[in-house]
């Protein structure tokens, strides 16, 4: 047997023919201080065409009672019996009256139909109202049930139309109307069914083609920001292999520099050693020349002392042997004429 489903369901409807007396008698003897107090607003901006009756209120699309809708079972599936159904209805209508009583009395049922037919259903006609800061009770839905304590679906975000109370007082009342089809041995499948594909309105087919492009645009920023990533990436890991062979070159250099410094300084130590060579060979240079001087003194004096002496002796010589041509003594002038070539021969050597 396929699992049964429970229906429940609000609506607002604003047709006249909706309008019986009872509920209209209801909205007179509670909501006429309200519309007077609109009507005087009205009045006084001068906005006659504003100005509404009774009937106008009950009827409007704001302030109209609103309609729940009870229903288990679908298609052809297993219904209750109209015996338990109005069981079920009596009980969850109770159980709304003692809700509303608990939680400030902001809840109204106004009346409720139930239809026996095949698949039987029931049709709960309700309003919404508070107090303002005047103490003048108005229809309100959203307000009515703040004031009733119902706490937003998601209270963190701000709300709005997927996040107003009327959701989590919908759950609620589904809740209840599940336990209460459980109580008279109703099975109920308490997780729905995922809703058949509906056709798309002119603004969801502009927004799904909106979300396509931007989501078409954010996969092509994030394709280009992994290329641009992978590249960077590829870059950072050149620049590391780069500073690490900088690193290399630069413990290199550092090693070389001490190893220059090292021998700058064996250099300048060797400069030192040798400029004190230098000066030591100057200064036996300079010993050797001043020595030499003066032994060239001596000598030059000890050479002209003989030149002078063996001149003296030649022009000794030279008059002795003009002596002995003049006596003709031709012996004695040949042995003269040759120790004479001997001497000069001896002084060229």
């Amino acid at each position: 047997m396929d699992k049964n489903r429970v229906t429940v369901h609000h609506t607002k409807e604003n047709k006249e023919k909706n309008a019986n007396k009872e509920e209209l008698e209801f909205y007179k003897n509670r909501y006429i201080d309200m519309l007077n107090m609109q009507n005087e607003k009205h009045r006084v901006a001068r906005n006659y065409s504003r100005i509404k009756t009774i009937e106008n209120l009950y009827c409007s699309k704001n302030y109209c009672p609103s309609d729940e809708f009870l229903q288990y079972g679908q298609n052809d599936n297993e219904f209750p019996s109209n015996e338990d159904f109005e069981k079920m209805v009596k009980d969850f209508v109770n159980w709304k009256i003692s809700w509303a009583k608990n939680h400030g009395n902001h809840l109204h049922i106004l009346n409720y139909s139930i239809t026996l037919d095949k698949s039987p259903r029931c049709h709960i006609r309700e309003v919404w109202d508070y107090k303002d800061s005047d103490g003048i009770i108005k229809i309100g839905k959203e307000k009515a049930m703040k004031q009733s304590g119902i706490k937003l679906p998601n209270p963190k975000e701000p709300e709005g139309r997927y996040n107003n109370r009327s959701i989590t007082f919908t759950k609620v009342c589904r809740e209840k109307w599940m336990d209460i089809c459980e109580k008279y041995g109703y099975e109920v499948e308490r997780d729905p069914f995922p809703r058949k594909k509906q056709h798309e309105t002119i603004q969801q087919y502009r927004n799904r083609l909106d979300q396509e492009y931007v989501q078409q645009r954010l996969q092509h920023y994030r394709n280009r920001y992994n290329v641009l990533q992978k590249t960077l990436d590829n870059r950072l890991e050149e620049l590391n292999s780069l500073e690490s062979k900088l690193y290399e070159k630069e413990v290199g250099l550092y090693e070389r520099e001490q190893e220059l410094k090292k021998k700058i300084s064996d250099f300048k130590k060797k400069k030192a050693d040798f400029n004190d060579h230098v000066k030591k060979h100057n200064e036996l240079v300079n010993n050797f020349t001043d020595y030499r001087q003066k032994k060239m003194k001596t000598i030059n004096k000890a050479q002209k002392e003989q030149d002078e002496y063996a001149q003296i002796y030649i022009d000794g010589m030279n008059d002795f042997f003009e002596y002995i041509r003049k006596h003709e003594d031709p012996e004695m002038c040949d042995w003269w004429n040759a120790a004479f070539e001997r001497y000069c021969n001896y002084k060229k050597d």
